[in-house]
């Protein structure tokens, strides 16, 4: 009987994960359709951010529009070394905000509950995301660190964040449920 009983308990759980992963499929769709997409005021806020940060720093910098190589206009943000950070659509961190979204609306859990965790995720993905460009314009500004530090190291932080959110939700929404 008990071993009726586990295997039962252990084709739910195969079907819940395996649902789980169909609505997280489902759900990370429009990350694909956002490597080529733009959204001017995003990039824009962004840049202004990214510039306050690094003026209060004591790096002085201007924001300004650039071409970018899509033929539309992007913000920069231009140092007195001759630094010119772009910041396009990939700058703004809404791939870390749609995994987010993602993760956090696969899990069966109340809409209300969703949303204030979306919106709390939005907020700290934008501050992490502002406080990784301008620690990696400061940075190549002091040492000469091209991009490939942001790239490679700084990238890291915004995947972190989402994992942190994620975890913390988890904790939270599934504890109340026990």
């Amino acid at each position: 009987m008990h071993q009726k009983s586990l295997k039962s308990q252990t084709q739910t759980t195969r079907i819940k994960l395996l649902i789980f992963l169909l609505k997280f499929l489902v759900l990370s769709l429009p990350i694909i359709v956002l490597f080529k997409t733009e959204c001017y005021p995003l990039e824009k806020l962004t840049a202004e951010a990214s510039s306050i940060i690094i003026r209060l720093a004591g790096v002085n910098n201007t924001v300004f529009d650039t071409l970018n190589p899509y033929g539309t206009i992007s913000p920069a943000v231009y140092l007195p070394n001759g630094l010119i950070l772009r910041i396009d659509f990939a700058c703004t961190g809404i791939r870390s905000v749609y995994l987010l979204f993602a993760l956090l609306f696969s899990f069966p859990v109340k809409l209300k509950k969703q949303l204030k965790y979306l919106l709390i995720g939005l907020v700290l993905i934008f501050l992490v995301n502002v406080i990784r460009i301008s620690s990696a314009a400061i940075i190549a500004r002091i040492f000469g660190i091209s991009s490939v530090f942001d790239n490679v190291v700084w990238s890291v932080s915004l995947n972190v964040t989402v994992l942190i959110i994620v975890l913390f939700y988890i904790k939270q929404v599934y504890s109340l449920n026990a």
